[in-house]
């Protein structure tokens, strides 16, 4: 064991830890001490400014009452007409007044003369109004004289004091309020007042006492009218001079009665207090509790209550002693813990001593234990690593070898096809194993992405024709579902691109029993040379539960223990998935209910090489499965699969006749009839007396939108199962999740791409027996088909500024007569869009300047006009996050430009295109 420390760093030690023992209790004790008087000013301050509140608010409602009582139509009939009747009537209401609220114990009127015309008495019995025959004549009274001259609309409000009657106070003591309003008639003239007696026990015992200490009501000369001690109440009224603060507690009375408000301490402890005048509280002028807190002589410089107006002081006193005891308390609290807490530093000094060295080699021995066994690890990782890519990679490297070497024999057709696919599955099989050496690599954070160009359409057929094998086994369908406008070079990692796809897929095909495998792509947006990609793998399977979606991407992880069982699998791929979906900048997760299949998805951002290439089509492929040119035969095989719904009725329900002309268009080259609705209203009528196997709703739409028309058909007996597909121009995933959650069964976007749409109708429209031949005839193939062994007619390239056409007639199957009447429909629907934007901004109705944006984007995509589409969809975005009012200017206007230059182009355009005179102006 090392020798103990010098005595002289022990002292040292031993100093510096009593000093701050010491130094901490001083320095809490104080806090404790500031915070202890801190607590008590703020409970005083507080306490008083609440029971002002209370009272303020008291005499508000009394004030509120009078002029009420005053103000009613029976007594201003009465004022005009002192007949029996009227003043019957006004003595009716004010019984039942008075019966309401007892705490009034009586109401009069009396006339400018003095006389009582009307008196009702609160009595055990109830409200009873007095004979004529007791009325009196109060023209001699203080009240009626001191009444009579205030200006109209002021209240008077009377001394408080205990009520007298015959000469004598009222046992048991009653407290009163005297208040009255002048009257008036039609004509400005007075007829006296009206005066209640309020019972003031109300607002004595409304106030609020602390367990510190009472609060106190003083009137204006110092006598309590509430106290803690009962019997020093209502001194004035027993010529008790001495039960006055002035006399008991004279300097604090001074400062009192010199400030409206404040608080302040004294050799009798602590004083808060704040300054109340009735008159000008229920007169409604709050400026009764507006002086400035310390304004010296404020009697006197006020004219409010220099006139002699009734004034209350609210008190609180805390008395020294309270608060002394406390502060004592805290004082011997804090020493004894000095106390102890030196006996503890000095009872430790030396065992702590002995302990510390000890621990300080006991903490050496563990760091050179620990370091030995991470070194050991690290290299057993390493030495595993490094063994198992040898032995693994080097027999797969020769099986791939031998391969080649096969392949460059004399084969057969069939045997080269399934030479080959054994070649793409040892391929395939050599990825999975670099993917358990990536997951070491990604949990050591050394995987390495790379950046090369690549084909997206190459890597999605290669992965497709990986699997088709496996789906065709299983009886699956496997669909390619991807826009021609994503067709183009990019730059990214493919082989780790075709690494997360491969096991997307593979699950699905792995969970999937019958039904179809949809690998969808769409974009999200781009941003300078980069653009946001939405990959999605859609199966039919056996879905998962939301506890089991909640264990996923986690390592050695698959969605229970009998998963394993029955599917196998190490529960590695979709961590690894995960690892490196957020190595490449995106995100990744699945929506899925048990049972009803699931949706895995990633989002990645990639860079845009070119915008080129081949177009890259949807694909629905036939079973069983054939690896021949792929998409050579999609379309072929599409239109198979559309004469099985030829003949279906549907129905439209979309506002903007652009739209609704391509849809048709669209629709009817499938062999599909369909009828139109221009709004949710419309559909519901038309639903009413006719049959439509499928519904196609637009969602922003006036009159009645897609959702409440969807909910609206759900509540029907007819509608609860008919398939309703929902086309919105922002196929967000939230956009997705809120038309199923409305009751929607799926969605398309726009612009409609023939082929996504086909894709969808296929999966909710059922088979048609008497159209479901195996090939469609030729001519009605050529009608739909995007892509077809048979080459298009060449026609010279459209080109309009703004504009996008071709990938327009490519949606229209090249129909230039439909092409021109769709411009022409559009230019003249939206004519008018600038006007019917500024009406609605004018009336800040912010539903419609969004739906009026959401249409022109809709419909501009839908024709091709891209800026239109782009600037509109901005200024929608805009107005839905609420952007201040300059931002929604800017992007109005560069939707206006957008639109004035799109109108002129088609106005050139289709004057080449027709003759002069039938061009809409």
């Amino acid at each position: 064991m090392r020798p103990l420390a010098l005595r002289t760093s022990q002292i040292i030690w031993l100093a510096t830890a009593s000093l701050a023992v010491v130094v901490g209790i001083a320095l809490a004790t104080r806090a404790a001490t500031q915070q202890l008087q801190t607590q008590f000013a703020f409970e005083s301050e507080q306490a008083v400014a609440l029971n002002a509140v209370i009272l303020e608010r008291m005499l508000i409602e009394v004030s509120r009452d009078l002029r009420y009582l005053a103000q009613s139509r029976a007594l201003a009939d009465a004022i005009e007409d002192t007949s029996a009747p009227r003043l019957d009537s006004v003595s009716g209401d004010w019984r039942l007044f008075v019966s309401a609220k007892p705490q009034y114990d009586q109401i009069r009127w009396i006339d400018k003369h003095g006389w009582e015309r009307i008196r009702v008495n609160q009595s055990p019995n109830g409200p009873v109004a007095v004979l004529d025959t007791e009325l009196q004549n109060k023209a001699d009274r203080y009240y009626f004289t001191d009444a009579m001259r205030l200006p109209a609309g002021d209240i008077y409000v009377s001394p408080l004091d205990l009520n007298i009657e015959h000469g004598v106070i009222e046992q048991p003591r009653k407290p009163m309020l005297r208040l009255a309003k002048r009257l008036f008639d039609r004509d400005g003239n007075s007829h006296g007042i009206v005066i209640v007696n309020y019972l003031a026990l109300n607002l004595l015992e409304a106030l609020v006492n602390l367990h510190r200490s009472d609060i106190w009501l003083l009137n204006r000369d110092g006598y309590w009218l509430r106290a803690t001690n009962a019997a020093d109440e209502w001194g004035f009224m027993f010529a008790r001079p001495d039960l006055t603060l002035a006399q008991r507690y004279p300097a604090a009375w001074a400062r009192i009665v010199q400030d409206r408000s404040g608080q302040f301490e004294t050799a009798d402890g602590l004083w808060s207090f704040d300054t109340l005048i009735p008159a000008l509280v229920m007169a409604g002028d709050r400026g009764a509790r507006l002086f400035a807190p310390g304004t010296p002589a404020w009697l006197d410089s006020t004219s409010s209550t220099a006139d002699g107006r009734e004034f209350w002081k609210v008190v609180r006193h805390v008395p020294l002693s309270e608060y002394s005891a406390e502060l004592q308390a805290i004082w011997l609290r804090y020493g004894g813990l000095l106390l102890g807490l030196l006996a503890i530093v000095f009872g430790s000094a030396r065992a702590l001593q002995r302990s510390q060295l000890r621990e300080i080699e006991a903490h050496e021995a563990m760091a050179r234990l620990e370091a030995a066994e991470a070194r050991a690890a690290s290299e057993a990782k390493s030495a595993f690593l490094a063994n198992m890519s040898h032995e693994v990679r080097t027999p797969m490297n020769a099986v791939l070898g031998f391969l080649d070497m096969l392949l460059d024999t004399p084969l057969a057709h069939e045997q080269r096809a399934l030479v080959q696919k054994i070649k793409n599955s040892a391929r395939a099989l050599l990825d999975i194993i670099n993917d358990i050496l990536d997951f070491s690599k990604i949990d050591a954070g050394k995987v390495e992405l790379e950046s090369t160009p690549f084909q997206l359409e190459r890597v999605l057929r290669e992965c497709v024709e990986l699997f088709d094998i496996a789906a065709a086994e299983k009886g699956l369908e496997m669909i390619i579902d991807a826009p021609a406008t994503l067709a183009g070079r990019y730059c990214g990692d493919p082989l780790r691109l075709s690494q997360i796809l491969n096991n997307l897929i593979g699950n699905a095909i792995k969970f999937t029993a019958r039904g179809s495998v949809v690998i969808a792509v769409r974009a999200f947006g781009d941003e300078d040379t980069r653009r946001r990609l939405r990959f999605e793998v859609r199966d039919t399977g056996i879905g998962l539960s939301s506890e089991q979606a909640a264990r996923l991407f986690q390592p050695f992880t698959q969605a229970d223990v009998s998963t394993t069982r029955r599917f196998g699998g190490t529960g590695l791929g979709l961590s690894i998935c995960k690892g490196l979906v957020e190595l490449m900048g995106g995100t990744i997760g699945v929506e899925s209910r048990e049972g009803e299949g699931a949706t895995f998805w990633f989002e990645l951002p990639l860079a845009v090489a070119d915008a080129g290439g081949s177009a890259l089509p949807d694909a629905v492929l036939s079973k069983p499965v054939a690896s021949s040119p792929l998409f050579d035969a999609i379309a072929v095989d599409l239109q198979a699969h559309a004469a099985r719904i030829r003949g279906a009725e549907l129905l439209l329900v979309e506002d903007n006749p652009t739209n609704q002309e391509i849809a048709q268009a669209i629709l009817r080259k499938m062999g599909l009839r369909v009828s139109v609705a221009n709004n949710g209203r419309e559909a519901l009528e038309w639903l009413a007396e006719h049959e439509a196997e499928l519904i196609l709703m637009d969602l922003q739409m006036p009159v009645m939108d897609g959702l409440e028309a969807t909910a609206a058909i759900r509540a029907t007996d007819w509608g609860r199962e008919r398939p309703i597909i929902a086309m919105t121009a922002a196929a967000f995933p939230e956009d997705r999740q809120r038309v199923l959650d409305a009751g929607m069964n799926d969605y398309v976007s726009k612009p409609i791409d023939p082929q996504q749409l086909l894709i969808t109708l296929l999966r909710w429209l059922p088979a048609r027996p008497d159209t479901a031949a195996p090939t469609p005839p030729a001519a009605e193939t050529e009608s739909i088909t995007t892509a077809s062994s048979v080459a298009a007619p060449t026609t010279p390239e459209i080109r309009l500024a703004g504009f996008d056409l071709a990938a327009t007639r490519r949606r229209l199957d090249c129909d230039d007569p439909l092409l021109t009447r769709i411009l022409r429909g559009f230019m003249h629907d939206f004519a008018d869009w600038p006007a019917e934007f500024a009406a609605a901004r004018a009336e800040n109705e912010t539903s419609c300047l969004q739906r009026l944006a959401h249409t022109l984007k809709g419909a501009a995509g839908n024709v091709g006009a891209v800026e239109v589409a782009a600037t509109a969809e901005a200024l929608e975005h805009a107005l839905t996050q609420g952007a201040d009012a300059n931002r929604i200017d800017d992007l109005h206007a560069q939707c206006l430009a957008a639109l004035s230059a799109a109108i002129e182009s088609l106005r050139d355009f289709l004057a080449t295109e027709t003759p002069a005179s039938a061009i809409e102006p």
